[in-house]
């Protein structure tokens, strides 16, 4: 004699299994409380003669659980499984009262569990006598538990009961029950305290940045940027449209590359430097510290590739208008060799010209005057066609 319909145990077994791969956070049970119970239905599996007997009967249970691990528990639990008898035979059942450990596993919506614990088991019905009898039982289950909310568990499982043989009255009896149950979960004011969070790690102390660019000074390989100025990763103030002209001065800020600009940044066909270059008396000889000012002369014609330059040369008016001419004609040509030889420029881009005292930029009466006078000047074209 079956115990239950197979097909409706197969048809339950499919549906847990199902529902125990949707995945949901379990909940620490660590001192917490539940009452419990279940009812179902139960068939005795030995004796045999007991399973002859008796066709299946009601289960009922109840028990009290406590969380002693994050998802261990102990549980002491009720059972009541009885056969119904048939002809004759009066009904037959097992009560046993079970400590037991019931461990869940894993973090699902439906969360698998095993439960078994021994106890005292009270019997009647199960061997040659009528009346109430305590034997040794044990107890095993399994089976599948989904949250509703914080409290209330439900569940469905299996519980196999088994009572040992006394020796001279009942011989060994078991019975297999399949059940659905539900749990109340509590905490009776010992509530686990929420784990501390981990203290943050002060936060360093910010970095040293001297000109307040945004970049600290251990990467600024620019410091002492003016406030306002904007600076790229590495603290340089920035030239975007990289015509020679910062973006903080640049009132033309998308020049087309390589196209020739005044010092606001925007489109030029000629641009002018001045050189403060100092000669000695009667001489045309560049001093090599005034390097600097041709290299830059320099850099700004290989910036800008389809420019010649014209090296000026102007005098004041003291002496003979020929010597004047002759002696800034050399200075001219001093500046443009160091251009060409010494800092790589085609001497096809440049060009010297001497023009002694014909141009004056102030009065040649005042020692002032004439020292303006005496200059070199870089006349930078456009030559693109």
């Amino acid at each position: 004699m079956l115990f239950f319909n197979p097909r409706k145990f197969v048809v339950i077994l499919t549906a847990a299994a199902t529902l125990a791969t949707v995945l949901r956070a379990a909940e620490d049970a660590i001192g917490r409380w539940g009452l419990g119970g279940a009812i179902g239905m139960g068939d005795f599996l030995r004796s045999s003669d007991l399973r002859e007997a008796t066709k299946p009967g009601p289960y009922a249970a109840g028990w009290l659980r406590y969380g002693m691990t994050e998802q261990g528990e102990l549980l002491l639990a009720l059972d009541s499984v009885q056969g119904k008898g048939t002809g004759d035979n009066s009904q037959a059942r097992l009560r046993p009262v079970t400590i037991n450990w019931l461990q869940s596993f894993g973090e699902g919506a439906w969360t698998p569990f095993l439960t078994a614990g021994v106890g005292p088991v009270w019997t009647r019905g199960t061997g040659t006598e009528e009346r109430d009898r305590m034997m040794f039982s044990f107890r095993a289950g399994a089976g599948l538990e989904h949250p509703l909310g914080e409290s209330l568990r439900i569940g469905a499982g299996l519980t196999y009961n088994h009572a040992f043989a006394d020796g001279r009255y009942a011989p060994a009896s078991s019975a297999l029950s399949a059940n659905v149950s539900a749990n109340w979960f509590f905490r009776c004011g010992n509530v686990r305290p929420a784990p501390k969070a981990a203290p943050k790690a002060a936060a360093p102390p910010p970095e040293a940045d001297a000109d307040g660019d945004g970049v600290p000074d251990s990467r600024d390989t620019c410091p002492g940027t003016d406030s306002g100025v904007p600076v790229d990763a590495l603290g340089c103030p920035k030239d975007t449209d990289l015509d020679g002209v910062l973006d903080s001065k640049d009132k033309c800020p998308d020049t087309p590359a390589g196209t020739l600009v005044d010092e606001t940044g925007c489109v030029a066909k000629e641009v002018s430097v001045t050189l403060d270059i100092k000669f000695g008396l009667g001489k045309a000889d560049v001093n090599p510290e005034f390097d600097p000012q041709i290299q830059r002369v320099a850099d700004f014609m290989k910036r800008f590739p389809h420019t010649t330059v014209l090296i000026e040369g102007h005098s004041d008016n003291l002496g003979s208008p020929q010597g004047n001419r002759a002696l800034s004609q050399k200075r001219a040509e001093a500046v443009r060799n160091h251009l060409v030889w010494k800092f790589g420029v085609d001497g096809s881009r440049v060009t010297a010209k001497g023009f002694g005292p014909d141009r004056p930029i102030a009065d040649n009466k005042s020692e002032e005057g004439r020292a303006a006078n005496r200059r070199v000047v870089a006349v930078v074209s456009d030559a693109k066609k």
